[in-house]
């Protein structure tokens, strides 16, 4: 923030303060003013991109790349063209963190992304791409839990006292 703009913020505050100065006064309302905008503009602290990576844990490739697929919105700009990021990229970032940890493709979290902010989506719709994900989660545990049986019982079929020319896991697998 300027040195001038510093004191002018100052001086609207003491206004703001002063017991002498009407509460009605066009300039006491105007000084008023100048606080709350000079306070959003301190709580709308951007960040480049490097301090959105090193806070979010995402590489700066990762977060261009999420924004080229749509994934994030396009952040403002610098006077000289640097991306610069508000607290809300953070927000969105978390957002897809979450929804990758819980198995969503890039794909769908684009799909979630939209429905969160739509406001004609309904909550069924949500609702029936979690369900879809649960199924598929649940076809995949099926699908670890015979893999796990099958080496069990490979693992069974082996002493290890053998030489691996005569290890039946090594036979089974060749089969």
């Amino acid at each position: 923030i300027t040195r001038t703009l510093r004191s002018f913020v100052l001086l609207s505050l003491e206004l703001a303060r002063s017991a002498t100065v009407p509460a009605s006064s066009p300039l006491k309302i105007f000084f008023n003013l100048v606080l709350v905008l000079a306070i959003m503009e301190f709580s709308m602290v951007k960040k480049n991109i490097g301090q959105l990576s090193e806070e979010t844990g995402f590489s700066i490739q990762t977060i261009r790349y999420y924004e080229s697929l749509g994934l994030l919105p396009a952040p403002d700009r610098s006077d000289s063209g640097y991306r610069k990021y508000d607290e809300s990229y953070s927000q969105h970032i978390n957002f897809i963190k979450n929804a990758k940890n819980m198995g969503f493709s890039l794909d769908e979290i684009k799909e979630l992304i939209y429905l969160k902010s739509s406001n004609d989506a309904l909550g069924k719709d949500v609702k029936h791409m979690v369900k879809l994900k649960m199924e598929e989660l649940a076809k995949q545990i099926k699908e670890l839990e015979n893999t796990y049986n099958y080496l069990a019982s490979l693992n069974q079929s082996c002493s290890g006292k053998m030489q691996t020319k005569n290890c039946p896991i090594l036979k089974q697998l060749s089969d």
